[in-house]
């Protein structure tokens, strides 16, 4: 039976793209979808059976999560806390799908059918050919935090490019000039691909270094092993015995940020006294005393879930083929780590 690639192969364009055009949804060009149209009636290919009508009587929304981020769990126990609270109100039932970098396709696919799920949320989490795949038979897809995939998929996301761009020049308006961005070491994430918010948030962090004059070299982004103290504090040292050492630094997140802080206290360098910190997330408590004190663009979780909700529900409760993105600012939370410098 011909596939929804070989319709794809054959228009000659992804598969994304034709499943848009076989669908009305997007904004597909008149030429594309004739394209498309072309070629499934050529193949004799015809679209998957819904399974909207076996769900019917179904209440259960899944989450799909990928184990393999620890560091992210933190904003994802939140978000999931708070959807859980809001589906319950409507009188929906969640669950909750654990995956691993390993889990293929198939596995996953069949998990969410046995599960009997009327819709489905990734968090920071991307499989194009599994999500069209859903929507194909009529189980609606809701993107969390990954804008990889916002030109083609119902999404609510951190506006981590602003988020990133007013932390940055919270730093500048205080006096630092010299900001080095920090970020995870790419060994912690080996052969898995890191959601579209990391790179997010330096295209943001440079470009306001960029409108303020402030020159960038390729030196100045600080890669950190997390997981590795040692060499937490080994790179740091590397980093303040050059000739100008940063007075600030910019960092992916707040949990990151937290290492790095440590890494700090052992070289003897106090916050803010002696190097400013901001980071974006905010999902460390904060109101632990024993926890390091980070000024931070937070993430509104409770405003994420609400809007993740709402959308997919109307999604699941009326298909509709209007492509909805919503996008949640970050607002900056002051505390004890920015010092003002003339």
């Amino acid at each position: 039976m011909p596939t929804l690639k070989d319709v794809a192969a054959i228009a000659k364009v992804s598969t994304a793209t034709a499943s848009l055009a076989l669908s009305g949804k997007g904004r597909i060009s008149q030429d594309v979808i004739a394209r498309v149209l072309h070629a499934a009636e050529k193949l004799g290919y015809k679209k998957k059976p819904t399974y909207r009508k076996y769900l019917k009587n179904s209440r259960t929304i899944a989450f799909l999560h990928l184990v393999y981020f620890p560091i992210t769990w933190m904003f994802e126990r939140g978000f999931i806390i708070q959807t859980e609270k809001s589906l319950l109100e409507n009188n929906y039932y969640p669950i909750l799908i654990n995956i691993s970098q390993h889990t293929t396709y198939n596995e996953i696919f069949n998990s969410i059918l046995q599960s009997g799920a009327k819709g489905v949320f990734s968090i920071h989490y991307g499989h194009m050919e599994l999500f069209d795949a859903l929507e194909e038979i009529g189980i609606p897809v809701v993107i969390i935090n990954d804008s990889s995939y916002q030109d083609r998929f119902n999404s609510v996301l951190v506006d981590d490019f602003q988020g990133a761009y007013e932390g940055t020049l919270h730093l500048i308006r205080n006096g630092h000039k010299r900001i080095n961005y920090i970020q995870f070491d790419a060994v912690e994430f080996d052969n898995v691909d890191l959601p579209n918010c990391y790179s997010d948030r330096f295209v943001g962090f440079k470009k306001a270094l960029d409108e303020n004059g402030i020159t960038f070299f390729d030196s100045h982004k600080i890669q950190i092993e997390s997981q590795n103290f040692e060499k937490t504090v080994d790179r740091l040292k590397s980093v303040f015995a050059a000739p100008s050492p940063p007075t600030a630094f910019f960092v992916q997140d707040d949990h990151l940020a937290s290492c790095v802080y440590a890494g700090l206290n052992e070289m003897g360098l106090k916050v803010p006294d002696d190097v400013s910190l901001v980071a974006p997330g905010d999902v460390l408590d904060y109101s632990l005393p024993f926890m390091p004190s980070i000024s931070t663009m937070r993430i509104d979780s409770t405003m994420m879930a609400k809007l993740a909700c709402d959308l997919m529900i109307s999604r699941v409760e009326k298909p509709a083929k209007e492509l909805h993105v919503l996008k949640v600012k970050q607002q900056l939370v002051q505390r004890r780590s920015v010092r003002k410098i003339d």
